[in-house]
């Protein structure tokens, strides 16, 4: 009979989201990653046995967590642009301070040489497109924005809000919230339709 896990997934992808925003990818280890779990590193190294398998498997909990907080958004927004901006800020809330945000970023930036690694990014990207394209063809739709290339405003508004977050860790005398406000002005504003819904 197979012993009980001591630790669950959940809390090993959580220790794994502290470890990135302390360090960064290139500078995360396994031991980083047990001593923020509580655990020993020989009990996350029989689990995963090298940091590439356990940050395969930490995308797909950030793919499910990613579509689930999308569906969470879907059910309780009312307005498409109020939508939008929630999933705007939704890692910056969460992740807090400049330099974890940048911390967490560098994961995208660092794995993508990996093939296997990187093909779990962009299916991450994937998930988020789908989402911000759900919400502004909805904007479309219940008359908040005027008719897009709904595509390419995805692209450009997900551009804009990455690049405002670079600009906001190295410059954070301003919120990330202002930052991304000026993101949604410059490109939503527009498409947004004066005293829409």
């Amino acid at each position: 009979m197979a012993r009980p896990k001591e630790f669950t997934d959940d809390r090993i992808f959580k220790g794994i989201l502290a470890a990135l925003g302390d360090l960064g990818y290139s500078k995360v280890t396994l031991s980083a990653v047990a001593k923020h779990v509580g655990i020993s590193p020989a009990a996350l190294i029989q689990r995963f046995s090298t940091k590439k398998e356990l940050f395969l498997a930490f995308f797909d909990y950030l793919n499910d967590l990613s579509e689930q907080s999308l569906n969470d958004v879907k059910k309780h927004s009312s307005s498409s642009i109020a939508a939008l901006r929630e999933i705007a800020l939704m890692w910056v809330v969460k992740n807090g301070d400049p330099i974890h945000c940048a911390n967490i970023g560098s994961f995208y930036t660092d794995c993508i040489s990996d093939p296997e690694l990187r093909e779990k990014a962009k299916k991450r990207l994937e998930i988020v497109d789908e989402g911000i394209q759900f919400f502004l063809n909805k904007g479309v739709d219940n008359g908040e924005l005027l008719s897009c290339d709904v595509p390419k405003m995805s692209r450009i508004l997900q551009s804009s809000i990455t690049g405002a977050l670079l600009l906001w860790a190295t410059n954070s005398e301003r919120q990330a919230e202002e930052w991304i406000q000026d993101c949604f002005d410059m490109v939503l504003g527009p498409v947004i339709v004066q005293g829409g819904k």
